[in-house]
């Protein structure tokens, strides 16, 4: 199953496909939600998701919240929480009708942001299945975002560039109190003369607030026998451009 992945603050439309290695049929709701994130803070303890039904048939929802963390390699962590609320839990929703799922933060802020995700899980449908049809359902996450006490910044740094036969690591890290988001990474290879060899572009998303990142590039061939120096830039949203120093690295190293 293929999901949409939501990003930025426009509102998306979701739309789950499933592929079968025999041929069956299936059929899946649709639905747009509005914002993608939500920011709260001391002074906006609420908000509100908008959701939409664009499929021709009746979607069933079901709302939950935890914290949400990251490990190393960006990978969601999810735990049960009681410091925020939503409501309804449970979204009905007609062809073409809209609901609006209501935020409320519970706990106080931090030092730090506080991070959180309500899911969104569609239910099975009301309506019987044909003999072999498959319903597909959609699960999405809305990030939650509660401001530290005293607002803040993230601190973006680029550390351990690291060449190890044909793949460069490095990471990331967010030394600040509030999350970036990386709209777009690049990898530039140069030669001791400061020549480039080779320019990769990579995915960036969210690094939370003290939180790291790893990346792993796998490099062109032929580039490492010339690769003398390695640089990292990191475009964000707002626009800030963070570049790493031209790292000296050496392929010979396994």
């Amino acid at each position: 199953m293929l999901r949409a992945i939501a990003r930025g603050s426009l509102s998306v439309l979701v739309v789950a496909v499933f592929v079968l290695f025999a041929e069956r049929p299936a059929w899946a709701a649709s639905f747009e939600v509005s914002p993608v994130a939500v920011s709260l803070s001391a002074a906006t303890t609420t908000g509100i998701v908008n959701v939409t039904n664009m499929s021709k048939d009746p979607v069933r929802l079901q709302v939950t919240g935890f914290a949400w963390s990251q490990g190393p390699d960006g990978e969601i962590q999810l735990a049960p929480t009681e410091e925020i609320a939503f409501f309804p839990a449970l979204v009905t929703l007609k062809p073409g009708e809209a609901r609006k799922v209501r935020i409320a933060a519970k706990a106080a802020p931090g030092p730090l942001e506080k991070t959180y995700r309500i899911l969104l899980e569609e239910l099975p449908g009301t309506s019987a299945l044909k003999p072999g049809e498959v319903q597909v359902r959609t699960r999405m996450g809305i990030p939650i975002f509660l401001e530290p006490v005293s607002g803040g910044a993230p601190v973006v740094r680029i550390e351990g560039i690291l060449v190890r036969g044909t793949s460069m690591t490095f990471t990331v890290r967010n030394g600040g109190t509030v999350h970036f988001v990386a709209s777009k990474m690049t990898v530039i290879g140069r030669t001791k003369n400061g020549d480039k060899t080779f320019s990769v572009d990579k995915d960036g998303w969210y690094v939370l607030a003290g939180g790291i990142r790893n990346y792993s590039v796998d490099l062109p061939a032929g580039a490492c026998s010339l690769l003398r120096l390695a640089d990292v830039l990191i475009q964000l949203n707002d626009g800030t451009l963070v570049r790493s120093l031209a790292n000296p690295v050496d392929c010979s190293v396994n």
